[in-house]
């Protein structure tokens, strides 16, 4: 069995997480509008949750990758908090297509 450097948390939003903790955050299974209230927040602070902590890179799997939704999660990445979208995926699994 080989053994790999990852932890699991359960938490509200990030809440689990401690700024230099992680250097990759998986955010998966939710909607898209879920993940961006997870990653912006909703506090008046200048910084948002996610770039609080420090981490290298984000991985985002929403539940539903209609056109609309994505335009949506990317223009609050890309508009909003001036991120970068480095890589993308798709792939056709059991008979859907995930992004």
């Amino acid at each position: 069995l080989i053994e790999l450097p990852i932890q699991f948390r359960i938490g509200d939003g990030l809440s689990a997480l401690q700024p230099g903790e992680a250097n990759a955050i998986i955010i998966a299974g939710m909607g898209v509008h879920t993940m961006l209230d997870i990653i912006v927040g909703k506090s008046e602070a200048t910084t948002t949750p996610i770039e609080s902590l420090e981490s290298e890179y984000i991985f985002l799997q929403p539940t539903n990758s209609r056109p609309q939704h994505l335009i949506i999660l990317y223009d609050g990445l890309q508009k909003d908090l001036g991120w970068e979208l480095c890589d993308e995926k798709v792939a056709f699994v059991g008979g859907r297509w995930y992004i």
